[in-house]
């Protein structure tokens, strides 16, 4: 142990980067493990549709009339937390691109007691991948 101490004081500069590096991993893995709790992943998320869970486009109205999850609704993010399904208690699934933006509004969401919201895990590109079915056209 006196070595370490020894050695950490000789090379105060690279000591700091080596915690500096632990703590940001640290920090990402416990980030990672909670943005995990609210995200589905694809094949998750039509269970999730099949039993009646909600589903919320967040992006632009031109890019959802491009195409989106069957039964979903277009909607601003901003409007979510006033909608009654969330107030119902029952699930609801936001989707965005990526999942970036639906991830972060679900965890906040969640943070504000409404612990059925979840994101959909890589948005309507992961959705796509996995061949799921999506509609074009301005359906809702």
């Amino acid at each position: 142990m006196g070595t370490l101490v020894d050695f950490a004081a000789a090379h105060p500069w690279l000591s700091l980067g080596v915690v500096g590096s632990l703590m940001a991993a640290l920090f990402n893995e416990v980030r990672l493990r909670a943005l995990a709790v609210s995200a589905l992943a694809p094949a998750t998320a039509v269970q999730a549709i099949n039993r009646g869970a909600a589903v919320f486009d967040l992006r632009e109205p031109k890019a959802y009339g491009q195409g989106h999850i069957p039964n979903a609704r277009n909607m601003r993010a901003v409007d979510v937390p006033g909608t009654s399904k969330l107030k119902s208690g029952k699930p609801v699934l936001l989707v965005c691109d990526t999942g970036s933006a639906s991830g972060r509004l679900a965890q906040d969401l969640r943070k504000k007691g409404s612990e059925q919201v979840f994101s959909l895990k890589g948005g309507l590109a992961a959705w796509q991948r996995e061949s799921l079915p999506v509609i074009n056209g301005r359906s809702r």
